[in-house]
């Protein structure tokens, strides 16, 4: 186990969310999922660049250096947009799925993803 480097403040509202997931926007960007909110963070600083409202996430997914998925817990898809050091709803697909989305999985261009409940579907 590795000894702790250093902290990121301001996630003191973190603590208790289910559904924690990180992802990578590029050399420089780190996303971060709580059950209410996405957040963005330099990973050169360390330091907390914007806290985005997005209630009832669990799961994200990077598409590319400019899109990101959100999964839902009532089944919707958000797709994001990564512009500079900003993060801007792009897109939303009201029901993806009939409950909490849990994963993603890219193959071949086409989006895969999957519910609590078992079901899968993709995305062209």
């Amino acid at each position: 186990m590795r000894d702790k480097i250093t902290s990121i403040p301001g996630f003191e509202s973190f603590h208790g969310n289910p559904g924690r997931k990180f992802c990578k926007v590029n050399e420089e960007l780190l996303l971060v999922c709580g059950s209410q909110n996405i957040f963005l963070v330099d990973l050169k600083s360390y330091q907390l660049i914007n806290k985005i409202q997005c209630p009832y996430i669990t799961t994200l997914y990077k598409i590319s250096n400019e899109f990101v998925f959100s999964g839902q817990q009532n089944g919707d898809i958000k797709q994001w947009k990564i512009n500079g050091r900003d993060t801007i709803l792009f897109s939303y697909k009201n029901e993806g799925h009939p409950s909490g989305i849990w994963s993603f999985f890219e193959l071949n261009n086409i989006i895969y993803s999957g519910s609590e409940k078992g079901d899968i579907k993709f995305w062209e």
